[in-house]
């Protein structure tokens, strides 16, 4: 599994990471199409990933009491 990217590596993930993320997805989207999904899941499939990446990088930002 990839390593998540440090806040002070940028908002791009390059070079190896970035291919292989490349590759998963799109083993995703095929797995996907061969068991009879269509294009509107698989749209709502990325922006639920979205939404869950959003929350994890709104979580990190909160302040924890104690911090």
């Amino acid at each position: 599994m990839p390593m998540p990217v440090a806040a002070d590596q940028g908002s791009r993930v390059r070079g190896t990471d970035a291919t292989a993320l490349r590759i998963f997805a799109r083993s995703i989207v095929r797995e996907l199409k061969q068991r009879g999904y269509g294009l509107p899941h698989i749209i709502t499939l990325a922006n639920e990933l979205i939404g869950l990446a959003c929350e994890g990088i709104r979580s990190d930002r909160t302040p924890r009491p104690g911090t």
